[in-house]
């Protein structure tokens, strides 16, 4: 009743509001990256980075960060639909289920975000707050935000009032309402933008996103949610008359509900009461004054706080208790704009975080540890020419882990036990250069070197279960557990250009062909002690392409991207399990005025053998969507957006939620049809 009355509340605020203003209808084809170095437009970066804009995620209408990441090539969600199970695959790294999460990088407005427990999802974020997300496919450019990126990395940033507020306004106020028909889901977002006097800017925004079930195409219910996910978002921003600035962010994400699925990633009938709590505290100051290019300073106090509890779930004491991730950190990072011309820009940074891994009571399989990890990189992008840009980068990346009572599998040994801490170093240099043949054709390449350093989770793990059967027994700890090595090589070629089809046309191309060779695997090894519970266990090789392709004439609009992608073990020859479809996706869209857009979109996936030999089956779903500017009248302003996912009811299952097991598979089934509408308005 209480989530009711909330969601009750934002509907009435709305309806109270006053008459705004219309907007115009975009369409973006070569968009800004902001993540990879020095801004430039997609086309010019010589590196696999795709950008989703705010415009994107909104006609999206995503209910989860998956929603968002799945229009780009290379990428696959590798847990479930779940707004509680978001996981990654990137590149074919990424199971869902430990052991990668540390292989692909989350950052929230420049915060590394990380959690890892059983099934229990590693990302906890509503997209509805967040402006741009950009995926780097790949580790060549994980220099400026952490070591150890085999798959890639997902940068997101969150509004700010500056995109609320117009010229002149002082107040604004941002409503929007929902309602999703699978998940069952109710919707409301407000925002608050407000400028006291120039210089500075506050933005305070809610969302309520009320749960319901969800179904698969057969009608059958995935994931039986009953519940309210209030997220909240403060920014203040001071711009000080001089050249110092300074901005506070905090965002949180709450949800507490008895009753709900144990089991995030693969669903099932067993139930557990559970509160997840994400937190993003961050503190910028920053320095850059005008007459002197040297300088644009940042100085980031940070804490990041992940943090899941479970109780009344079938299983007790092994499921059941609080566990989190909490770590606080400091960065000073300049950018320099060597010689004032633009022609050579140097970022460098230095860091210390120290996170602590909790687990209340404590656990075998999620021992308690802290870890304090130094960095310090630096990239150089050097203009050489008006045809060669180069770019160098190396990060240096410490860590040091030290146990905190850890324990022995309940039934196999006595509690608590001691082990030594251990540290890791590693050294991540990279290259890549982009030619300018014409002012039409760029071709680029790349090659980094990258090294994932172990987690106390692998270190100090003593619980060995095979997955998909019973608990096997006791494991070691693996104080001998070595980094993960990779070499990964990109090169491609981009074109952008105009009148290329006929006069007034626009188009852009990308394609990338790479190759991810990964020494040293780090897996479970399903053994008994003196066995240690994680090990590394394979050399693999991953080599894909990727294609982007935008087209915008007049009113319409397309874009299309191709995924393929293989990867073996380099010893056996056997197929990895954690690739992903070869897919490719195609978006046509038509905007017919300033008040209306259509557009069709399709993926359509082949089939993709696992390495047990099952097949799993391809897969062709098209989805809808519209939007409506009202350009008179009393809904004059507002943005009415209407969607269907699915738009067939296909059933089917991802590649990529698919997992092997020693005595059964596992999958996660995708969503069925998903009508979506909402509607919003600033005043």
């Amino acid at each position: 009743m209480a989530r009711k009355c909330l969601f009750a509340a934002s509907v009435a605020a709305s309806i109270v509001a006053q008459t705004g203003f219309a907007q115009e209808i975009e369409i973006e084809l070569d968009p800004i990256v902001v993540g990879a170095g020095q801004d430039k437009v997609a086309s010019d970066v010589p590196q696999s980075v795709s950008v989703v804009n705010e415009e994107t995620i909104a006609n999206l209408q995503a209910g989860s960060l998956s929603d968002i990441l799945l229009t780009v090539p290379g990428v696959s969600n590798a847990g479930s639909s779940s707004i509680f199970g978001q996981s990654f695959n990137i590149r074919g790294v990424g199971t869902g289920l430990g052991s990668t999460e540390t292989s692909i990088y989350t950052v929230l407005d420049g915060q590394k975000k990380y959690y890892e427990s059983y099934r229990q999802g590693s990302v906890f974020i509503d997209p509805e707050l967040l402006k741009s997300v950009e995926i780097l496919r790949g580790p060549g450019a994980s220099t400026l935000y952490s070591s150890g990126a085999m798959g890639g990395g997902v940068v997101m940033e969150t509004k700010d009032a500056s995109d609320f507020l117009e010229d002149g306004d002082n107040f604004v106020y941002f409503q929007k309402l929902g309602y999703e028909s699978n998940p069952d889901t109710l919707l409301s977002t407000s925002i608050l933008a407000f400028r006291p006097q120039e210089g500075f800017e506050i933005l305070a925004g809610l969302t309520l996103r009320d749960l319901g079930e969800t179904k698969d195409g057969d009608g059958n219910v995935t994931f039986a949610n009953d519940t309210l996910v209030p997220t909240g978002l403060l920014k203040i921003s001071r711009d000080f008359s001089g050249p110092s600035s300074l901005e506070f962010s905090a965002m949180r994400l709450y949800n507490s509900e008895d009753n709900q699925p144990l089991d995030q990633i693969f669903g099932g009938a067993n139930r557990a009461d559970v509160e997840t709590i994400d937190d993003t505290f961050s503190l910028t100051y920053g320095y850059n004054p005008e007459e002197n290019p040297l300088l644009d300073l940042s100085v980031i106090l940070s804490n990041t706080k992940t943090e899941k509890t479970l109780s009344n779930s079938p299983f007790g004491g092994a499921f059941d208790g609080n566990r989190f991730y909490d770590t606080n950190a400091l960065k000073i990072e300049n950018i320099s704009d060597i010689r004032g011309d633009g022609s050579i820009y140097l970022t460098a940074g230095i860091g210390v975080s120290e996170e602590e891994r909790f687990s209340d009571p404590a656990s075998a399989s999620h021992q308690k540890y802290d870890t304090r990890t130094y960095e310090a990189y630096a990239l150089g992008e050097f203009m050489v020419s008006d045809r060669l840009d180069v770019t160098i980068g190396a990060r240096l990346e410490r860590k040091e882990i030290t146990p905190v009572d850890l324990v022995t599998p309940a039934g196999f040994g006595t509690a608590p036990i001691t082990s030594s801490p251990v540290s890791f170093t590693g050294f991540e240099p990279q290259i890549a250069a982009l030619y300018r043949l014409n002012d039409n054709w760029n071709v680029f390449g790349s090659i980094a070197r990258v090294e994932r350093l172990p987690t106390g989770d692998e270190i100090y793990d003593q619980f060995q279960q095979a997955f998909g059967g019973p608990p096997i027994g006791p494991g070691a700890i693996n104080l001998n557990l070595q980094p993960e090595k990779g070499v990964n090589l990109e090169l491609g070629a981009s074109f952008s250009g105009f009148d290329v089809l006929q006069s007034g046309d626009e188009m852009t191309l990308k394609g990338t062909v790479f190759q991810n060779k990964i020494d040293g695997r780090i897996g479970r090894t399903l053994g008994n002690a003196p066995t240690p519970s994680f090990d590394n266990l394979q050399d693999v090789t991953i080599r894909g392409l990727e294609l982007e392709a935008n087209y915008g004439f007049e009113q319409f609009f397309a874009n299309a991207n191709l995924t393929y992608i293989e990867g073996s073990d380099d010893a056996t020859g056997a197929t990895m399990d954690s690739l992903q479809n070869n897919s490719v996706q195609v978006t046509l869209g038509y905007n017919f005025s300033e008040a209306f857009v259509a557009q069709i979109s399709g993926t359509f996936a082949k089939s993709r053998a696992k390495a047990n030999g099952t097949v799993v089956p391809g897969y062709g779903v098209v989805d809808l969507a519209t939007v409506i500017r009202p350009q008179s009248g009393p809904l004059e302003g507002a943005d009415i957006r209407i969607g269907i996912d699915n738009l067939f009811d296909k059933t089917y299952v991802p590649a990529a939620h698919y997992v092997t097991g020693a005595t059964t598979d596992q999958f996660s089934v995708a969503d069925g049809r998903n009508v979506k509408i909402s509607i919003g308005k600033t005043f």
